[in-house]
């Protein structure tokens, strides 16, 4: 509906917190949640107050997250600002999920989200495995913007004799067939 929206979302410019997540059932519990966060956008408001993937939330505002809040739009989690209470995860050292309890811990971390531009290329590594070195790329959307940083990603893989390769797009919801096809020439 709105074509500047559009056209920044294409740009990699949302309005945005910096954390994508999951929700899961409480185990042994018909009603209660879970959230754990599966990516913290770099130099977005999260990174910048330290969460890291894998970090349980039990509550938003205080409040314990259950269906009825999740699937009400008014939840807080679909507002501009809010507070992740976070929790523990205890799986009792057994692996049957029947006895895991899921604790409020007593940290908290305001979110505000703010106008962020994402620079696609999430994660360059190379790791050496056997004496072979692998390269490893998130890439989190085909936006032309971000071309330089992409180059320089295949640069250091190239430098490092990156004989194996790995593309991560988990994240990817796409974008610019161009950079699609001018990754896919990198290889």
């Amino acid at each position: 509906d709105n074509y500047f929206d559009l056209q920044n979302q294409q740009a990699g410019t949302t309005l945005n917190n910096g954390i994508e997540f999951n929700l899961y059932r409480v185990p042994g519990s018909e009603t209660e949640v879970f959230g754990a966060i599966t990516l913290v956008l770099n130099n977005s408001v999260a990174d910048n107050l330290g969460l890291q993937r894998g970090q349980i939330f039990r509550a938003i505002n205080g409040e314990p997250l259950n269906d009825a809040s999740i699937d009400d739009l008014s939840d807080p989690i679909y507002q501009d600002s809010y507070t992740l209470n976070f929790a523990d995860y205890n799986d009792n050292n057994t692996l049957e999920s029947a006895d895991d309890t899921i604790a409020l811990n007593g940290q908290s971390a305001d979110l505000t989200k703010a106008i962020y531009t994402e620079n696609p290329v999430h994660v360059t590594k190379v790791l050496n495995v056997n004496n072979e070195n692998i390269g490893y790329l998130m890439y989190n959307q085909f936006n032309r913007n971000f071309d330089a940083a992409l180059n320089d990603a295949f640069a250091q893989f190239q430098a490092a004799g990156v004989s194996e390769l790995v593309i991560d797009l988990r994240y990817n919801g796409g974008g610019s067939m161009k950079e699609a096809t001018d990754l896919s020439g990198m290889f």
